[in-house]
């Protein structure tokens, strides 16, 4: 799913430029209003969990990533550890790189120039690599598959939400 002025949420990475209020590479949750880094400076993502005390939904951090690209939101990282972000991010990363999405309880590549993108801390990425190895080397149906995993662990966590007893 991408978003005006290139930027992706929860979904592939394409091309785009700088956005006004990106933070500056390596500080933290900071002024949203603040000056973009400059291309140079943005710390490039690799695969995994962006570790951050930003919140899920913020697109604080401005970093780089390879086009092709796939980030998870945080909603999803998280519901595939049953609410424990760190726990999900464990199970995409065991999975994902194998060619394979988590299973959720009952109850060729693009280019690899770098982009600018805005994330959240608890995202996860993923690699072109992987979203082409997810899609049987195809990567249209790489990023096909994670917009349809993230549609299921989120109909899953909303499912299994309304069966819970209420807070005491």
């Amino acid at each position: 799913m991408l978003l005006g002025g290139g930027f992706a949420r929860g979904g592939e990475v394409s091309g785009g430029m700088p956005m006004p209020g990106m933070e500056m590479a390596g500080m933290g949750a900071e002024d949203p209003g603040a000056a973009p880094a400059p291309m140079g400076e943005a710390e490039v993502l690799g695969e995994g969990l962006i570790a951050s005390d930003t919140g899920g939904r913020s697109d604080l951090l401005h970093r780089r990533a390879e086009r092709g690209s796939y980030v998870i939101p945080a909603d999803v990282v998280s519901g595939v550890g049953e609410g424990n972000t760190d726990a999900g991010a464990r199970r995409l990363g065991a999975t994902i790189p194998q060619g394979q999405l988590p299973g959720l309880a009952r109850g060729g590549l693009a280019a690899a120039d770098l982009v600018d993108i805005r994330v959240s801390g608890g995202e996860f990425m993923v690699s072109p690599a992987s979203v082409a190895g997810l899609g049987g080397g195809d990567h249209a149906r790489g990023a096909k598959r994670l917009d349809e995993f993230i549609a299921a662990v989120r109909a899953h966590v909303q499912k299994k939400a309304a069966t819970m007893p209420p807070p005491r």
